[in-house]
């Protein structure tokens, strides 16, 4: 049920109109680029401390586990794709989000966070999986992070010199 602080969501009747915002807050108007995930693990360059719920709820007990993980993480020059693997004794037994954070450190990342974890944490690259997912297959998700390479432009000729100098005046 609902907490005090939450109000229940009211169930709309069949065939009434309903009015959808994609309002957010805080408000992502003109923002070219955003991504969400877990816990940020990395900011300027250092760890961020994990502050864990000592609760038997499997979100804040897992981070101090070791499972598969994935991570984003970036800085001045590069990003990072991070996926570890994980529950497979023979192979590797995973990180705990503790872990993966020193780990975007010695990388060299400014700015890291988590993503998703477990079975879905898939490494897929130019048509096929290029991790050992703990599953042994890939699991059906509803999203994942896609990098795609742009083509390069073409290289500037001495008629498009002009029209940009003729467009700088």
């Amino acid at each position: 049920g609902a907490s005090a602080e939450q109000k229940p969501i009211p169930q709309p009747a069949v065939g009434q109109l309903l009015r959808i915002s994609t309002r957010s807050v805080p408000d992502l108007h003109g923002v070219p680029f955003a991504i969400s995930g877990g816990e940020v693990l990395v900011r300027a360059g250092r760890k961020v401390p994990l502050k864990p719920l000592y609760s038997m709820d499997y979100k804040y007990r897992s981070a101090l586990e070791r499972h598969p993980r994935s991570a984003i993480g970036a800085n001045r020059d590069s990003w990072f794709l991070v996926q570890v693997d994980g529950r497979q004794p023979l192979l590797s037994k995973g990180m705990t989000l503790d872990e993966l954070a020193d780990y975007l450190v010695g990388l060299g990342c400014d700015l890291a966070m988590s993503l998703d974890g477990g079975p879905s944490s898939t490494f897929w690259m130019e048509g096929e999986v290029r991790n050992s997912p703990c599953n042994r297959r890939e699991l059906p998700v509803a999203n994942g992070l896609v990098v795609l390479r742009k083509p390069p432009l073409p290289a500037p000729t001495p008629e498009s010199r002009e029209v940009v100098q003729d467009h700088g005046k």
